[in-house]
Formats: structure tokens, C-alpha cells, sequence
């Protein structure tokens, strides 16, 4: 969690959070749940990755993510539907981020 309106605090928190903490999807369902239950004018700080306004766009009710996430992915494949491009795209982007970040935590651990 980082609290900042300057956008390159900003930037560095996402990548950090993208990068290399290890809480990340977990950081980002508790930030969900925690602005789900509180309303939206409790949404600030980078949380999980994401800004406020990115937190925004997800359906928070169902907590479906948009289309081109690698969550709406998932959300395809266990509906066995045929993925859109955008979800593709979006999973293969992360398959490589999750590919960089276990590289990354290697190179520090080693």
C-alpha cells in the first residue's frame, strides 16, 4: 500500500507492487473487499498494483474484472467460454511479469 498523488510515486509503487511483492493478489482482494464494504469514497492509495480509479473499474459487486485482465481470463476459462484477445493478451502479459518477478526474487535471494 502506498499513499501519494505524485505520479512518479505512483508509478514506483505499481511497479513495486507488480514486481516484486509477493502479496499482491492478496493486498488487491482485501483492498476490494475493504472498499466493497466501506463505499467508494474510502478508495485511495495504491493497493495490489492498482490505483484508485483502477480499483473503480472493477464490478466490485461481483468482483468481476474487465475484459483484458488476466483475472477476466480465468473468469473465461472456468465458464468454458473461448477467451477474448484482450484476456489473452492480458494472461500472457502476466505469465511474463510472474516469469520476471520469480527471476528477480532468484537474482535477490541468490
Amino acid at each position: 500500500m502506498w499513499f501519494s498523488i505524485d505520479p512518479a510515486i505512483v508509478a514506483e509503487a505499481k511497479w513495486t507492487c507488480n514486481h516484486l511483492c509477493p502479496a499482491q493478489e492478496e493486498c488487491l482482494r482485501l483492498a476490494l473487499k475493504a472498499e466493497a464494504d466501506r463505499g467508494a469514497g474510502s478508495r485511495y492509495g495504491v493497493y495490489g498494483g492498482m490505483t484508485p480509479r483502477e480499483r473503480g473499474r472493477i464490478n466490485v459487486s461481483t468482483n468481476q474484472f474487465p475484459c483484458g485482465t488476466h483475472q477476466a481470463y480465468n473468469r473465461h476459462r472456468r465458464r468454458q467460454e473461448v477467451p477474448c484477445k484482450p484476456c489473452c493478451d492480458a494472461v500472457a502479459a502476466y505469465n511474463a511479469l510472474m516469469k520476471a518477478r520469480a527471476e528477480m526474487r532468484r537474482r535477490v535471494n541468490a
